[in-house]
Parts: C-alpha cells; sequence; structure tokens
C-alpha cells in the first residue's frame, strides 16, 4: 500500500506477489513487493461523460464537501475532486478507502490466503500421494513385462538371452577381426577376451591363393606369450583339408572338432595354421585392442613362419589376423560335455585352476594379475613370407 510512483493521472502503489497458480486458493503470498513493468493508458474524462447533466442528485452529496460546487456540479467532480483526493489520500491512509480496487488486493490475500495456506497444504498430502503411488506401481509392471518377450528376435544378443532363450539373436554371432590382410605367414596368434559367457565355434579366413590346403587350430588357456614357438599347453580343436579362395575372398573353415568355450570375464588365445598361408596386416602394439563387440574383444597378436620351430627368427610383432571369428553367446550351468579340458576349470572355478598352471610362470604380462584366462590359436603355412 505504500506509494511508489505517481504522475498527473496515476498513483502507482507496492502489492503483493502469489506462488502456486492464479486464483487456486491456496499457496503463499509474497509482501511487500512492487512490480516491474510500464503501464500504458490514455489520460480521459469518465466524470464528464456520464455525471456531466443527469448527475444533478450525485453532486448533491458532494456538495458538502466544498459547501459552494451545488451551482456547480459539472467542474467540482472532474477537475478538482478525482485530481487531489487520489494524491493525498495513499499518504494518510485514505488509499484504503479511495482506490476501492487495491484495499481487497492488499488486506485481503494477507489475513483469507495466509490463513487458508497452511490449511489447505495439509490438505493437499493426500491428493499428492495418491498420484505417487500409482506411478511407480504401473511403470515396473507394465514396462519390463513387453521388453523380454519382444526383444527376442531383434537381430541383437541382449544380456538377458542366450543361444537357448533365443538362438535368432545368440546362436550365430560373429566379430570381424580385420580387413583382408596385405601380408602373411604360416601360421598367426592372437588373442580374445570374453564379456560374456561364449563359445567359438568356427573362423573365416585369407588365405595366400586359391587351393584346397591343411587348416588347424590350436587353442590355451591364458595368454600366448612363452608359448609362441612350442607346442606345450597348445589344444589341437581342429584339423582339416579346407577349400580356399585367396587374399580378397574370406574362405570359412567349417565347425571346429572341439568348440571352445570362454567365460565371460577370462581370456583365451589361437593359433591358426595354414598350409596355404594365413592372411594379415602389420599391427600397431602387440596386445592393443584391435576389434570387440557386445561379448568379445580381439587383441593385436603375432605372425608365425613355422610352426613351433622354436626359433625367434620365425615371429613377426605386431601381426593382426584378418577374418571373421564365430561364437555363439550362451550360458554356463554346467559347460557342455564337448568342451576342451582346459577350458572346463575356467568356468567353475577360473581363480584356483586356470591361474595357476598356465598364466603365473609362461606369462608376466600386464594382463596376467587380472586373473582372467586366455586361449590362443595359431594357424601356419608350409611356406614363409612376409614383410618385416
Amino acid at each position: 500500500g505504500d506509494v511508489i510512483v505517481s504522475d498527473d493521472s496515476l498513483t502507482f502503489y507496492a502489492g503483493i506477489s502469489i506462488a502456486y497458480g492464479k486464483f487456486v486458493g491456496e499457496g503463499e503470498a509474497f509482501r511487500p513487493r512492487v512490480f516491474s513493468g510500464v503501464l500504458r493508458y490514455d489520460a480521459t474524462s469518465l466524470d464528464t461523460a456520464q455525471p456531466s447533466k443527469q448527475p444533478t442528485p450525485f453532486p448533491s452529496t458532494k456538495a458538502p464537501v466544498t459547501e459552494n460546487p451545488t451551482p456547480f456540479p459539472s467542474k467540482q467532480p472532474v477537475t478538482l475532486s478525482p485530481s487531489r483526493k487520489p494524491t493525498f489520500s495513499p499518504t494518510t491512509k485514505q488509499p484504503t478507502g479511495a482506490p476501492s480496487t487495491l484495499q481487497p488486493t492488499t488486506k485481503s490475500p494477507t489475513k483469507s490466503p495466509v490463513t487458508p495456506a497452511p490449511t489447505s497444504q495439509p490438505t493437499t498430502k493426500s491428493p499428492t500421494n495418491t498420484p505417487v503411488t500409482p506411478l511407480p506401481t504401473s511403470y515396473p509392471s507394465n514396462l519390463p513385462t513387453p521388453l523380454p518377450t519382444t526383444s527376442c528376435g531383434d537381430n541383437v544378443c541382449e544380456a538377458s538371452e542366450n543361444d537357448t532363450s533365443c538362438p535368432s539373436d545368440c546362436g550365430n554371432l560373429a566379430l570381424t577381426t580385420n580387413v583382408a590382410g596385405d601380408r602373411g605367414a604360416q601360421g598367426t596368434m592372437f588373442s580374445v577376451e570374453a564379456t560374456r559367457d561364449v563359445v567359438v565355434t568356427s573362423f573365416d579366413l585369407y588365405s595366400g591363393s586359391s587351393a584346397t590346403a591343411q587348416v588347424q587350430v590350436y587353442t590355451r588357456a591364458g595368454s600366448y606369450k612363452g608359448y609362441e614357438l612350442i607346442e606345450d599347453g597348445w589344444t589341437l580343436v581342429f584339423d582339416k583339408g579346407v577349400q580356399q579362395f585367396g587374399r580378397s575372398t574370406l574362405s570359412g573353415i567349417g565347425p571346429l572338432t572341439s568348440e571352445v568355450a570362454i567365460a565371460a570375464g577370462s581370456v583365451q588365445s589361437f593359433y591358426i595354421y595354414n598350409a596355404n598361408t594365413v592372411m594379415y596386416t602389420l599391427g600397431t602394439t602387440e596386445g592393443n585392442r584391435k576389434a570387440f563387440d557386445e561379448s568379445l574383444a580381439f587383441y593385436e597378436g603375432v605372425g608365425i613362419t613355422n610352426k613351433f620351430s622354436g626359433n625367434t627368427a620365425d615371429l613377426y610383432i605386431p601381426r593382426v589376423f584378418s577374418g571373421v571369428m564365430r561364437y555363439r553367446a550362451t550360458s554356463f550351468t554346467p559347460p557342455p560335455s564337448s568342451m576342451p579340458n582346459t577350458v572346463a576349470p575356467s568356468t567353475k572355478s577360473p581363480s584356483p585352476a586356470p591361474i595357476t598352471p598356465a598364466p603365473v610362470t609362461p606369462s608376466p604380462t600386464t594382463k596376467q594379475p587380472t586373473s582372467k584366462v586366455r586361449i590362443e590359436m595359431c594357424i601356419s603355412n608350409l611356406y614363409a613370407y612376409d614383410t618385416r
């Protein structure tokens, strides 16, 4: 109600601000508050339009105010009464009687909204609780139920799926390790790490030429480091003649004789030997992650010109196998009976069995202390070539 600003036509008073909506019957009034803005208006004469000739009875009530305006009722309300009374009345509490429109907004909200505000807020606790409880109960009950039922068949092997529950999504997966290679040798070794339970089923490779030649696949738990040139600890899981299509076309070797199981968090290494040369590319750093998907990570390895020769001159480091690794995502409960004996312990007891025999002595590499198991495979060729 304090006068904030005035001109020759209007006087502006301090007011209030109201939270939580317009005319809602609840909320909090903040006072005093002063509107920041501009009030635009047109100066007019409202009294001359109405009380010019007909208000003879009305000015009679105002006549006693100045005692002599009875003969001139038309001039008294227009010039004297409205122009002076609003200027003095706000300063002495007559604004409460003069600006009748401001009176309810200043005192009415202070007495009416202030006392109902505390009483209205407790009454709104039941409405706030009712919307809160249905929301959590409806969303958790509706959302999770359709996801498992509709996800199978979307060509994505999700964490809740495996080759048994959804063979279409998880039964035939493939990780492309590299593009067609420009180098090659009799064999290549590399390691992979599983982020979920998987079973390696086959490989595709690029060969040195179009021919039918012997392909062998070896595997071992743990890193291949220290075992590149000796056969100790390697398990042969494939040994067949394979029709091959050269350097620009992938050649599938067919299903492994013994599929290789890799438990989640474990590492396996592979040694692939090809009598017709296995192709690869020059790598950046041995052990560097080269390719990965939601189930497997593939690391750069080495090229080998002669299988298990014991000669370090036959190693080419680093090299990246060019081909495709085929697998299926599964869940070991327990692992299939066809799994190699070297891998089976890694599924049920990864810490006691695989960690002490294989990783500790041969490979003090950086990945050894992580309690992960690697399996290596090698492919070699009857003749050797590589460009160092």
